[in-house]
This record gives C-alpha cells, structure tokens and sequence, in this order.
C-alpha cells in the first residue's frame, strides 16, 4: 500500500479513510471500568456525502471491520490490535460491545453497517500497523469519507 501523510490510505467507489497527520490524542471517558463500546458516535456509514471525523465513530468503524473479519474466519489479530490501542490511548479499564452486524437482533444492541463498497476486505489498511491503526483512531485530523458514485 502506498502512503501519503494526509492524503487518502484507501479508496472504493463508496468511501475511504484519510489517516490525520496530527499525533494521536487520549480519549477519556466518564465510566472507564464500564464502558459501552459502539455507543456513542455513527455505527451506520452508508453511501454519504458526509465526512465522518469523531473519534467514537472512527473507533465503531474499526470495530465494525474487525467483527467482519471475525464473522469471515480471518484471524482475530484486528481485534487483538484495536484492542491494545484503545487500551493505550483511552482511560477504558472494561468494556462490553454493543454493536452487532446482525439484522434482526433482538438483544437490543445498535445495528452497525458499513456500505458493501467499503466494508471488509476494504479499508482494513488501517490494520496494517498499530501505527495506521493509532493515526485513524485518535489522530483529530483523521476522517471517513462517506461519498459514492452516482454523482
């Protein structure tokens, strides 16, 4: 994959993620020994235009890629990776994910979905390096680019 600081690490017809250049920062939350991962923020990233810079988003698409890859039998290293850099760069101690990619749960958890364009095996260059992974997550200038080709 050929990188370009600032510039786009990944690109579908739908959307893509630019990786910000500004050094990742901490993310404290109110209840770090129970947090409800995928609560807050988007957890739907359709067909946009929308740009989509929080960091509570950023965090559910990566969960959202790395459950797919789960979901495929692929190994559970994105998981493994997200995990550790949540740990780093938050006050999260303990965390449950109230996410699900399945349609008809009724467990109460959010619907989570990414346009077929973008979602896995798409996007998850951001898995390439806990370095990629930590510049997506907590850089403030890192965005996804929801947009599509029908305009």
């Amino acid at each position: 994959m050929k990188q370009r600081h600032g510039f786009v690490s990944n690109s579908s017809s739908s959307s893509f993620v630019v990786l910000g250049m500004t050094p990742p920062v901490r993310l404290e939350v109110d209840n770090p020994y129970d947090y409800e991962l995928g609560s807050e923020g988007e957890c739907e990233f359709g067909w946009g235009p929308e740009d989509i810079s929080d960091v509570h988003s950023r965090i559910n698409f990566a969960l959202i890629q790395a459950m797919m890859a789960e979901g495929q039998g692929r190994s559970s290293c994105a998981m493994e990776m997200l995990r550790d850099s949540i740990s780093e760069h938050t006050n999260i101690k303990e965390y449950t994910n109230v996410l699900t990619l399945e349609w008809d749960d009724k467990t109460g958890k959010r619907q989570a979905h990414i346009d077929h364009q973008s979602a896995y095996p798409q996007n998850m260059e951001i898995f390439d390096s806990r370095n990629m992974l930590d510049a997506f997550l907590f850089s403030p200038d890192s965005v996804i680019r929801l947009d599509n080709d029908n305009h």
